[in-house]
């Protein structure tokens, strides 16, 4: 009797699993940690203090969203990101395709951008200030470097790697150099492109955060720098785990949009 009503909850994991193991085991590995940390915590393995508890991040954040504490330091990180990103992407892609394309551009900038891509960002943040500010637009700033050289890099690249065969092929039979791009260098090129918004992506929430650690009044960074001067580790951990929430999420929808381009990536074919 029992094992006939544990049956259907059996098989209805079973199905979930299989549906979407990625999921299913990141879910399970989620939890898993979450238990480990909270256990750790309690047996005095390590101090509270340093790290925190799942618990005690969970009811920091009930606190702040209660009180209507945390919303705009998430708000202002998310419209900073979104600028910064979407700016970004408009510039690097279309430049990046150029770069890769016409041999003159690339003998023209290809150097120039290697030197900057070399440039930590960091770096650049002290300079950005004296030159923007410490308000909003220093930050969109930073977040539109730390994605600029990954996507243009990663573009140019992709449009160098196509099969010269191809081209070929497409002009052999009369096509012009506007049809080779379109049919050819454009399709080949947009996995390599949506590996570099991955990446890009990335690096604009690392960008986000040292930018408010450096200078800002709000902020998840800010957020994180300001409870860490008090030792309020749940809330510097909260800070964290929010930006970590946001980087997964973003990352699996980049990772959704990636796979149904899979079919135009040519070493699948080959």
């Amino acid at each position: 009797m029992i094992a006939a009503r544990e049956a259907p909850a059996v098989q209805l994991l079973g199905r979930l699993r299989s549906r979407n193991e990625r999921v299913f085991y990141g879910v399970i590995g989620f939890v898993g940690l979450t238990l480990a940390w909270e256990i750790a915590a309690n047996s005095g393995l390590f101090r509270k203090s340093l790290l925190s508890t799942p618990s005690a991040i969970w009811k920091a954040g009930v606190t702040d969203i209660g009180a209507g504490t945390l919303w705009p330091h998430v708000a202002t990180s998310l419209e900073e990101f979104a600028i910064g990103f979407i700016v970004s992407l408009a510039i690097a892609i279309p430049l990046g395709l150029a770069i890769g394309w016409f041999r003159r551009i690339d003998y023209l900038l290809n150097g120039l951008l290697a030197a900057l891509n070399a440039t930590p960002n960091v770096a650049l943040i002290p300079l950005i200030i004296l030159v923007a500010g410490i308000g909003f637009e220093s930050k969109v700033i930073v977040v539109f470097l730390s994605t600029f050289f990954a996507v243009v890099v990663t573009t140019f690249t992709g449009v160098q790697s196509i099969a010269r065969r191809h081209l070929e092929i497409t002009r052999s039979f009369g096509g012009s150099r506007w049809l080779a791009f379109r049919t050819v260098a454009l399709p080949s090129t947009t996995p390599y492109i949506l590996s570099g918004v991955r990446i890009g992506a990335g690096r604009a929430l690392v960008g986000v955060v040292s930018a408010e650690f450096i200078s800002a009044n709000q902020g998840l960074g800010f957020y994180i720098g300001f409870f860490g001067t008090f030792l309020d580790t749940a809330r510097v951990m909260l800070g964290i785990v929010l930006f970590g929430i946001f980087g997964v999420v973003l990352g699996e929808l980049l990772r959704v949009i990636e796979h149904r381009f899979d079919v135009w990536r040519p070493e699948l074919h080959r």
